[in-house]
């Protein structure tokens, strides 16, 4: 795929309705469309629509696709029958996340994972090297397929409105039809915490179906508000909140890991689970007074002033005006109620550790 900057199919549109592009992930895609505060809104209260092309979108299928899987990602694969879905993790050798993948089971032998956008290259070159010499298929089709996401109160009515032949799936469900002989693929995997679902069509079809959800009515929405939302809802963003070097007890991920089978990764993951790896845990903060926003880097303080983290991803809530923010802290530390300062461009502001959301 290389290393240029890649285009979102949907871009022409972007452009079209005035939605200023920005660089993610190695992607051109729209960061705001009209106006971020009305674009959260609008996916809290009524629908919002997302470009999300960029995220990785890999096939694996074959005879021996599920045994492959099972060693080569955390959760339980064989549990994820045909047309149901699963997060999972990709571990290194290391027991270090590679990256949090979300898979879908079309058909038995026939598995679709979606990746982090930043890692796609990193995911699909872990997978090659590690194929079995046969049974096996692994396709990177990231570029092959436009995909949205439309999130919100309102999303299933606008569902029927623009695809009124077809049922929405139930929660971490795949659909994968011939929609009036046009390959179409909707899921529901719920990543930000809102309500909705998302739409894999082939690429030079996305602008098509976009403007069909706007027309129902959606709002357009940039990567901005896809960002501030995953922040208040405590969504843990693999690439940006994890790392080669992050366990999933680091992360608080351990979850996403089955613990009656092996998997690459799986003995140093535990073996580092209970050592000095631990003393590093992943933990949500709010801003308790106005600042500028936190970002990636930033310093967090205990009350003495002493240095006890720092800050993975962060920005400030649309809907409170307050800082969220992810760090990693000593363990001691990432309790919530536990009041801390982060400092942002030379100044302290003060934050507490809130709870963690369900990632």
């Amino acid at each position: 795929m290389g290393n240029a900057m890649k285009e979102s199919p949907i871009n022409p549109y972007h452009r079209q309705q005035g939605a200023s592009l920005s660089y993610e992930e190695g992607w051109r895609m729209p960061g705001v469309y009209t106006d971020l505060l009305r674009e959260h809104r609008a996916t809290r209260a009524a629908c919002g629509v997302f470009d999300i092309s960029h995220l990785g979108k890999f096939s694996v299928q074959g005879e021996g696709a599920c045994t492959w899987l099972e060693h080569m990602l955390s959760n339980r694969i064989s549990y994820c029958r045909e047309g149901c879905g699963q997060h999972t993790l990709m571990l290194n050798d290391d027991g270090g996340i590679i990256d949090r993948l979300t898979i879908f089971c079309d058909a038995e032998g026939v598995y679709r994972m979606l990746g982090s956008a930043a890692l796609v290259q990193e995911d699909f070159d872990w997978l090659s090297a590690h194929l079995p010499n046969e049974n096996v298929e692994l396709l990177n089709e990231t570029e092959k397929w436009s995909a949205m996401a439309v999130y919100g109160p309102e999303s299933g009515v606008i569902f029927q409105r623009v695809l009124p032949d077809l049922k929405l799936p139930p929660d971490m469900s795949v659909n994968h039809t011939l929609y009036h002989g046009e390959e179409l693929r909707i899921t529901t995997c719920g990543q930000e915490g809102d309500e909705g679902f998302e739409l894999f069509c082939p690429a030079y079809r996305g602008i098509f179906w976009f403007e069909a959800f706007v027309r129902a009515g959606a709002i357009p929405c940039g990567m901005t508000a896809r960002e501030c939302l995953r922040l208040e809802r405590r969504k843990i963003s693999a690439g940006r909140d994890t790392n080669s070097k992050t366990t999933p007890h680091q992360a608080r991920l351990e979850h996403l890991c089955a613990t009656d089978k092996d998997f690459v990764g799986a003995e140093a993951m535990h073996q580092k689970a209970g050592g000095g790896f631990r003393k590093k845990r992943l933990a949500p903060l709010e801003c308790t007074e106005p600042s500028p926003p936190p970002r990636h880097g930033c310093t967090v303080r205990d009350t003495r002033g002493q240095s006890v983290g720092s800050i993975t991803s962060g920005c400030i809530s649309p809907e409170t005006g307050l800082g969220v923010a992810f760090a990693y802290l000593n363990a001691g530390m990432a309790l919530p109620g536990t009041q801390l300062s982060i400092l942002i461009q030379g100044h302290p502001v003060r934050a507490v550790v809130s709870n963690l959301g369900v990632s």
